[in-house]
């Protein structure tokens, strides 16, 4: 079995259960499509990589993404409270909707 990767060592100045400070300290991640946040995924993205290897070198990949990927998708909802929602993705809705 594979190891789990060690939590990233928090930030200079704060302490574990500063949330708060460490919040505000990354809200420039909320821009999306920003040139620091793209740039942090790729980091991100690479050091993942590094960690589990490339899944596209596994055998089901192709197969796995495309039963993702396919516009045959049955809705599946969970209740809340009185009501029933899901987390729908398609070609108009990519990052998602909930409904």
């Amino acid at each position: 079995a594979s190891a789990t990767p060690p939590a990233p060592p928090l930030p200079a100045g704060n302490k574990p259960g500063d949330l708060q400070s460490f919040e505000e300290k990354h809200l420039w991640l909320e821009e999306v499509e920003g040139k620091e946040a793209l740039a942090w995924v790729e980091d991100r993205n690479r050091d993942a990589l590094g960690f589990v290897g490339d899944p596209k070198k596994d055998p089901l990949h192709d197969r796995l993404l495309s039963i993702y990927e396919s516009k045959d998708k049955i809705p599946y909802a969970s209740k809340i409270g009185g009501m029933y929602y899901n987390f729908w993705t398609d070609e108009k809705n990519i990052r998602g909707l909930w409904r």
